[in-house]
């Protein structure tokens, strides 16, 4: 649990609001002004130029990404202390975002239900214009899914977390396999039988799960590979079979 007390840069850290492997995420304040804190802990020197360099990688992505649906980059930095209780620091990599007073889509349809059709639609719309600009521009994000995906207080769609995002050399850059990037309900089938693989492709298939999540309030399997039942039905065109599930 993220104390009261800890102050970094300035800083005053407050309630935790995301938790993950790799990094938290918790409300930050400032002149009177409420952000989002995503910081990686620096705990053991091996780690220094891998994690400084990922928190970098994520805040220029971000930054050159910027768009009224992308989530708005204030600033950060690679190299800095976090005091804690008893006067005690801990060594961090940070980045501060813009604090979206709403809920991810995840717990937006958990809250309200499924989405009516035309709701579907206009948010889905939104997503993809989103992530046409993120592709035109070169990038990749490689981690779609619901809980990337903000709602805020006027309805607006705002992505965040690009933490797994990565430039595309090539429009068409096939890339090779080397690790199963982003969430695993959302992963497209490539990622598992493909030595190589489209990853703009793979961003469109993940996109295809959140709109059946959204439509239906459900997900349409657990995992993408032949090892699920759901999965396997649409391969082998069991259209009935598989929507006898929902």
């Amino acid at each position: 649990m993220i104390s009261k007390f800890r102050i970094c840069e300035g800083y005053k850290l407050g309630k935790e609001i995301n938790k993950s492997n790799y990094s938290r995420i918790c409300l930050a304040y400032k002149d009177n002004k409420i952000f989002a804190f995503k910081y990686r802990e620096r705990n053991a020197i091996s780690e220094y130029t891998n994690i400084a360099n990922l928190v970098q990688k994520e805040a220029e992505i971000t930054h050159y990404l910027k768009s009224p649906n992308v989530v708005k980059l204030i600033d950060f930095k690679t190299n800095a202390n976090l005091l804690i209780k008893d006067n005690k620091t801990i060594e961090i990599a940070y980045i501060i975002l813009e604090y979206i007073n709403g809920r991810d889509l995840l717990e937006y349809i958990n809250y309200t239900g499924l989405f009516h059709e035309n709701e579907a639609r206009y948010y889905f719309s939104k997503l993809i214009k989103t992530m046409q600009i993120i592709h035109l521009k070169g990038y990749v994000h490689l981690d779609i899914k619901p809980q990337n995906i903000m709602v805020d207080e006027k309805f607006n769609l705002i992505l965040i977390d690009f933490g797994s995002a990565s430039k595309i050399i090539d429009s068409s850059e096939i890339v090779p396999f080397k690790e199963k990037e982003g969430t695993i309900q959302y992963l497209a089938p490539e990622i598992y039988t493909a030595s190589k693989y489209d990853r703009i492709k793979v961003d469109i298939f993940s996109m295809g799960v959140v709109l059946f999540n959204m439509a239906t309030g459900q997900m349409p399997f657990k995992i993408a590979n032949q090892e699920d039942e759901n999965y396997n039905k649409i391969m082998n065109n069991m259209y009935h079979e598989f929507w006898k599930n929902f």
